[in-house]
């Protein structure tokens, strides 16, 4: 019960021999999730995970506007939202959830516990693309694909972004596992 307050899990009446078989579950469906075709976080092993990488680096006054043009070049042109100044000054510094290596490929997985909804639909289709683009996490994804690329060009003397640099996953984890 310590253990469950301090994750934050609140029980409300559910006796704890009902609550935690409930959990496994839930667990358990995430784990069996599909985040690739084919592949499920379960199903990858531990030494091929590594989890609240941390990452730093230096914005050289980056300029906005060049930013949003290379978006906007992609097909994103929205992905930059408005912001102050016109110059990224100092340390972009972060955590990412999970980095895990899977057929050579390293991808970016980001748990996200928001609340959209009682219904499995609330985590699908338009309200999670709504979710998704409210949060800035497509911003969030191209953020943490740069320093996972900028990690992997140090350390693989035959690194090709194309070869290596692997998806950016998010996971709603109220709702993983429970449907498509």
């Amino acid at each position: 019960r310590r253990q469950l307050d301090l994750a934050g899990v609140r029980a409300g009446d559910l006796p704890l021999d009902a609550l935690v078989p409930m959990l496994a579950r839930r667990i358990d469906a995430a784990l069996a999730a599909e985040l690739l075709p084919g592949l499920s976080l379960g199903a990858v092993p531990p030494e091929r995970q590594r989890a609240e990488m941390a990452f730093h680096f230096r914005l050289d006054a980056a300029r906005l506007s060049r930013l949003r043009a290379t978006c906007a070049a992609h097909g994103e042109p929205g992905l930059v939202p408005p912001l102050a100044g016109e110059r990224l000054r100092g340390l972009m510094t972060g955590k990412i959830d999970l980095v895990f290596e899977h057929e050579g490929r390293f991808h970016v997985l980001d748990y996200k516990g928001n609340w959209l909804g009682e219904r499995v639909a609330d985590y699908s289709g338009a309200a999670l693309r709504a979710a998704m683009e409210h949060g800035h996490y497509r911003l969030q994804a191209l953020l943490y694909t740069l320093a996972v690329h900028r990690l992997l060009r140090q350390r693989l003397a035959d690194y090709a972004p194309a070869r290596h640099l692997g998806a950016c996953v998010y996971l709603f984890v109220r709702a993983a596992g429970l449907g498509p």
